[in-house]
């Protein structure tokens, strides 16, 4: 017997309040992207460096100290290797298992912050760390794939889609994810302007992908890369979009959804 599909019911969209924003962060060290993580309201942080705490710890010292930022009881487990000639001296099989402990603690533990109400934003600092621990709990620490294109690109495919899946399953929370940034190249050609390094696919499911900037004349800013939610700023009018002391979630959250008010961002 078979069996009925029962479509899905439709009715009119009744417009609410500001949905969840997952915005993707690049930048070279020193730029503020971990200082855009901690601005972000109901946060709680999955650090996998060891840099992300002092930040953490100014911004809401100088910014938000009545804010509950929610922080590892022992974040040495999500960030803290083995020592360097131990996992030198590690056989494939035996990195592989250690990427993949390490890889399934931080999923879980993101997913803990999840499930609490009082957390409303999801820190990852950083994303490019992440996917470099997917790649080795496929393959191993010391592996390198062919430079063939189509095996490069049949090797990355298993990493590709775990990361993408652990993005889709943290969407009923803003997310903000950082990403170290560098030089952008095509066969070995620099193209003088930097990308994320890492998931290289980031852009298109982020609301937006703002590079942070910073230079001793202008100070720090963010510019717009890639956005979904409002394709004007990928031009002329997302550079230089947020200055100095402006660099914060709320005002971001509030160019991105222009009908909200950056306290519906607190």
């Amino acid at each position: 017997m078979k069996d009925t599909v029962i479509p899905v019911v439709f009715e009119p969209l009744r417009l609410g309040p500001p949905g969840n924003l997952f915005i993707a962060v690049f930048g070279r060290p020193g730029t503020g992207k971990t200082r855009l993580i901690g601005t972000a309201p109901g946060l709680g942080v999955i650090p996998l460096q060891r840099k992300t705490l002092p930040t953490i710890e100014q911004v809401k010292r100088e910014l938000y100290p009545h804010r509950t930022i929610l922080w590892p009881k022992n974040p040495d487990e999500l960030y803290k290797y083995a020592n360097p000639m131990t996992m030198a001296l590690m056989e494939r099989e035996e990195s592989k298992k250690f990427h993949r402990e390490l890889v399934d603690k931080i999923k879980a533990s993101a997913w803990a912050l999840l499930a609490r109400p009082e957390v409303k934003t999801i820190g990852i600092d950083d994303g490019t760390t992440l996917y470099n621990m997917m790649a080795c709990a496929y393959y191993g620490k010391s592996s390198r794939f062919s430079a063939d294109a189509a095996s490069a690109k049949k090797a990355y495919g298993p990493i590709n889609d775990e990361f993408q899946e652990f993005l889709v399953s943290l969407e009923s929370k803003n997310v903000v994810m950082s990403f170290q940034g560098g030089e952008a190249y095509v066969k070995d050609v620099a193209q003088g302007f930097d990308e994320p390094k890492g998931y290289k696919q980031i852009g298109f499911h982020a609301n937006a992908l703002v590079e942070t900037r910073f230079d001793i004349a202008d100070g720090f800013w963010i510019d717009v890369r890639m956005c979904q939610d409002r394709a004007a700023l990928q031009g002329e009018q997302g550079q230089r979009l947020l200055l100095g002391d402006l660099c914060e979630f709320k005002y971001l959250a509030q160019q991105l959804r222009p009908d909200s008010a950056s306290e519906d961002w607190e």
